[in-house]
């Protein structure tokens, strides 16, 4: 038996509604890369009320996981990743468009953003569970950024 106190809420994900419909009222042109929340292109869509065909005819999905399981990674401008915010960074550098990256964890170390755009908390002030970055807003400009292939 498992007692989880109100200290463990963001273990259920209690944040993700009020992230993913903050998400959603983005601009379509707006590149979004989440983070260290492996179903968040599932979570977007059906917190979104994504049209289920739509989803079905433009989600991209990852090859088969050892076990057979295929996670979203991409649907439009919402793109599930594994880089770092710098990396977003040095990806997106030069790009028009607004760019955010989103993130559960709490202990994002960079000296390169003015800010986070917004924090979605599970309902206490113990766990920051959802953090959206502005990419555009990197101070330090002249990160090295290694060309991409």
């Amino acid at each position: 038996m498992a007692v989880h106190t109100q200290k463990y809420k963001d273990a259920f994900g209690t944040y993700i509604p009020k992230l993913m419909k903050y998400l959603g009222t983005q601009n379509k042109t707006t590149q979004i890369y989440i983070n260290s929340i492996t179903e968040g292109i599932v979570f977007y869509a059906y917190i979104n009320k994504v049209d289920p065909t739509v989803f079905q005819k433009t989600v991209i999905r990852q090859k088969p996981n050892e076990i057979g399981f295929v996670h979203a990674i991409d649907l439009g401008n919402i793109h599930i990743t594994t880089k770092s915010i710098d990396e977003i960074y040095c990806l997106s550098r030069g790009n028009m468009n607004k760019t955010l990256y989103v993130t559960n964890i709490n202990s994002l170390k960079t000296n390169e953003l003015e800010k986070v755009v917004i924090v979605f908390n599970p309902g206490n002030s113990i766990n920051t569970s959802g953090l959206v970055y502005n990419v555009n807003d990197v101070k330090n400009k002249n990160l090295f950024c290694q060309k991409q292939n």
